[in-house]
């Protein structure tokens, strides 16, 4: 009867649906075809008239080019931006996307008695949280993820028989991970977009599809801003207890 050990697991899955609304640009609008809106002006045929004022020539139809779009913003468009799934005007995207939430934790504990003087015990425990949130369009959301560890190893030792010597020694890991649904996986910008200037370092927690944003419109696009946090802390504690007559004196 020197050694006992047990060990413990508890884990949650959950999927909740989640409904969201948004408002995109019509398929027409997103090629450029503006015809039901109001009058739309070739900025290359401004110019400043004798009167003083600035004029410029309408579109031919009401429909921007696609020789005159941006290229990039042509394909963050369509590849990253969605196309209306309810009728009208605002509001006519609905995203489904759901949310996702996943726990595991572990434990374990082990004692052993060395002898009638010595025992010793250690204890090991591990927790693994994901979170995804999804926005307003699916696969853009973002990743929480959360992972504590911890091992202490403790001894108590009877050097005497009014002395008692304690140790105690731990581990503690925190590691907390916020950043968009793409990170780690998906390096949008640096193989599709090309956007220059963003992610120079090549981060990968970078990664994932920068934020677009059109007044009028839902913008689109990953978070950002990731919150990245990884902390080690280290403690050891050893006391000697003394007992000498009716006085109990300690020292560590």
């Amino acid at each position: 009867n020197r050694l006992f050990f047990f060990g413990n697991y508890e884990g949650t899955r959950e999927v909740k649906s989640i409904t969201s609304t948004a408002t995109v640009p019509t398929v027409a609008e997103q090629q450029g075809d503006l015809s039901p809106l109001h009058p739309i002006y070739d900025p290359k045929t401004r110019a400043i008239n004798a009167s003083g004022n600035i004029t410029a020539s309408q579109f031919p139809q009401n429909q921007i080019p696609t020789s005159r779009m941006d290229p990039i913003a042509l394909t963050a468009m369509k590849n990253y931006w969605a196309v209306p799934n309810q009728p009208g005007t605002v509001l006519n995207y609905l995203n489904t996307d759901p949310r996702r939430a996943n726990s595991d934790q572990y434990m374990a504990r082990i004692d052993f008695r060395q002898s009638d003087k010595i025992n010793w015990f250690g204890r090991w425990s591990l927790m693994k949280d994901f979170e995804y949130t999804p926005s307003s369009f699916p696969r853009q959301g973002s990743n929480t993820t959360t992972r504590p560890d911890q091992v202490l190893v403790g001894s108590t030792q009877i050097l005497g028989p009014n002395v008692v010597n304690d140790f105690r020694f731990g581990w503690t890991r925190f590691d907390n991970k916020f950043v968009g649904a793409n990170s780690y996986t998906n390096d949008v910008n640096g193989k599709v977009l090309h956007i220059p200037g963003i992610d120079l370092a090549n981060d990968p927690a970078f990664w994932g599809i920068p934020t677009f944003g059109i007044n009028g419109f839902t913008g689109f696009g990953d978070n950002n801003y990731p919150y990245l946090t990884h902390d080690n802390q280290y403690e050891g504690i050893e006391s000697l207890s003394w007992v000498r007559g009716r006085h109990v004196m300690k020292f560590g």
